[in-house]
């Protein structure tokens, strides 16, 4: 990804003012630190992240979320949770002796999730891959860096 502060730095000292179009490693905010784009910039990213988790994110970690990457990973243990949930309560022999039969029942709980996450909609499709949406962010680049705004969001139905 760091193919693009290169493209946007030659762009920018070539006089090209060429629209940008990137995925979802562009939401670090270390892309752009040498060079921004010179254009504009769009990309695509897994969710528009909600702004009070991002606030309540910076609260209590003292830095922003990059991204998707941390409102998933919340999104993913409250699946697993859901999915524990579903198999009741565990003794120690399912813990132990029975783990790899414990183990397989909850990979077929996970498989049947479906709930209101802080991304949307989470549940699975057949190939064990998340139906979820798809937000298209532009970058508004500023001297002291760029930061994303929404453009459009999509989310699984």
């Amino acid at each position: 990804f760091s193919d693009a502060t290169l493209v946007a730095g030659q762009a920018a000292a070539l006089g090209l003012r060429a629209t940008l179009l990137g995925g979802d490693g562009w939401s670090s905010r270390m892309l752009f630190k040498r060079a921004q784009p010179a254009g504009r910039a769009f990309y695509a990213d897994l969710c528009s992240p909600p702004e009070d988790f991002g606030e309540r994110y910076r609260r209590t970690y003292g830095e922003e979320a990059e991204g998707c990457r941390a409102v998933l990973a919340y999104d993913a243990v409250l699946a697993v949770v859901h999915a524990l949930t579903e198999l009741g309560p565990l003794d120690e022999e399912a813990l132990t002796r029975h783990l790899p039969a414990t183990r397989a029942r909850l990979r077929h709980a996970l498989e049947r999730v479906d709930f209101s996450g802080r991304t949307g909609r989470i549940r699975f499709d057949a190939h064990r891959n998340r139906e979820g949406g798809l937000a298209i962010l532009e970058l508004k680049c500023l001297e002291n860096g760029c930061r994303p705004r929404l453009v459009r969001s999509a989310h699984a139905r």
